[in-house]
């Protein structure tokens, strides 16, 4: 295509082999670009939001908040196929399962630890659990959330206004690329990869043994490692 682009404006007929030599001197590589969700903040707003939740969490960290980052993931029963080092002359294989149980678990990450449970759906009534839950393990907190509907539900909104300011919610736009979550739960993709687990009941316990023993809970940003 750039060899037809530059033979039709310029007139200069060009191989494709001398093309991808000229590209590569000009800086330009054949990459997959990354995926970029239509609603998604502009670096503009990134670092506008990033400005303004230091100075809430400054704040908040100083009237006693712990300030956390919260997410959700599902997972799948089905084989998660990872890299890893295999002897070249051994064939490499993984046992695996066809089944394509699902579960869901939700997280909040801050303070030095990663706070996690487990339920079978994501709803308004399960997010609740989960924040009365992470009240009962950190005393009043902060958390920034992603613009999910439960998120914002009535049913929400009349929880929070009853917890009388003992839980603030905050939700940047959306920006899951700088969610220190999301790679924690990278690192959590890694680790249950090529394993073969029977239940779902086996892959939970096998997470929970991660985050206590295997899995180093992350560093969040700079306003939130607080």
């Amino acid at each position: 295509m750039a060899a037809k682009h530059v033979k039709n404006k310029y007139g200069v007929s060009c191989v494709p082999r001398t093309m991808q030599e000229l590209m590569h001197e000009m800086g330009f590589r054949r990459i997959k670009p990354r995926p970029r969700h239509p609603k998604a903040a502009s670096e503009e707003e990134k670092k506008a939001f990033k400005e303004e939740a230091e100075q809430l969490a400054t704040r908040h960290s100083d009237e006693g908040y712990t300030i956390l980052s919260g997410d959700e993931a599902s997972h799948i029963l089905g084989w998660n196929l990872q890299r890893g080092w295999y002897h070249k002359d051994k064939p490499t294989v993984a046992p695996v399962t066809l089944s394509r149980k699902r579960f869901y678990s939700i997280e909040a990450l801050g303070n030095g630890t990663f706070h996690c449970r487990f339920y079978d759906t994501v709803n308004a009534g399960n997010f609740i659990d989960f924040l009365i839950s992470t009240y009962l393990e950190y005393g009043k907190f902060v958390i920034f959330l992603g613009n999910a509907a439960y998120h914002k539900s009535k049913k929400l909104r009349e929880f929070l206004r009853a917890m009388n300011d003992e839980i603030k919610v905050y939700y940047p736009a959306y920006t899951p690329e700088p969610n220190p979550v999301e790679v924690e739960w990278k690192s959590f993709r890694k680790a249950t990869g090529n394993r073969l687990y029977e239940s779902v009941a086996e892959m939970q316990k096998s997470i929970r043994t991660m985050l206590g023993e295997e899995i180093p809970v992350v560093k969040t940003f700079d306003y939130l490692a607080r």
